[in-house]
């Protein structure tokens, strides 16, 4: 007699259950991991970048890339706030919001004139 266990199922990729692929976001964690920051700045900035991803990965597009510039925008955005200091994974997150509004706004405002000369 032939025993039949059942089989355990892994646990999703925590980036499967946004609906994204896993390996997209390669880059921009490529390019925070890449910053000259000490292992506790680096550690805040990663899960300030992985917290906030999830937060905006529905308002950023379906295809892979456009979510894949939306995570490089975002990495971009918590670098240029973070320094050497930054162990605020809240306010690191927040700071790279804002940036990243006011990005957009800018970028909305410079389409807006140049449509109108």
């Amino acid at each position: 007699m032939t025993l039949l266990l059942p089989t355990r199922r892994r646990a999703p990729h925590p980036v499967e259950c946004i609906g994204v692929r896993p390996g997209l976001g390669v880059k921009a964690h490529r390019l925070i991991d890449g910053a000259t920051f000490g292992p506790a700045t680096l550690r805040a900035v990663g899960q300030a970048f992985d917290e906030a991803r999830v937060q905006i990965a529905s308002h950023f597009g379906n295809t892979p890339l456009e979510i894949e510039s939306a995570r490089m925008r975002l990495a971009e955005a918590i670098l240029s706030i973070a320094t050497e200091d930054s162990t605020d994974v809240a306010a690191l997150k927040a700071g790279a919001l804002q940036a990243m509004v006011m990005d957009y706004r800018s970028s909305c405002i410079q389409h807006t004139v140049k449509d109108v000369e």
